[in-house]
């Protein structure tokens, strides 16, 4: 994913995850990036700012994740920009 001056929101909180892993890479140069996770998501956080950040901000799970699920990993750079990884309850999809 890449946001270039400008701004991304990937709201992850009704995605069904790969049961092997997911890897989000992610760069962010001159904007922003904001990813979120559903309540029982483990997050593994690895990314590296320069004159920006990179970093999670979703805490520990707030529900047990199902036994055997690997972690949502988020990777990259953020370079004069940032990537946050936030947590937030699951709302109801609207019927359609």
């Amino acid at each position: 994913m890449l946001a270039f001056m400008g701004g991304v929101e990937l709201d992850l909180r009704h995605a069904r995850l790969d049961p092997r892993g997911t890897t989000i890479r992610v760069v962010a140069v001159m904007g922003g990036v904001v990813i979120i996770v559903g309540p029982d998501v483990e997050v593994r956080c690895d990314g590296r700012g320069v004159m920006g950040g990179f970093g999670d901000l979703s805490g520990p799970p707030t529900t047990p994740p199902p036994i055997g699920t690997p972690p949502l990993h988020v990777t990259g750079l953020a370079l004069w920009g940032g990537v946050e990884v936030r947590r937030r309850d699951r709302e109801a999809i609207p019927p359609v």
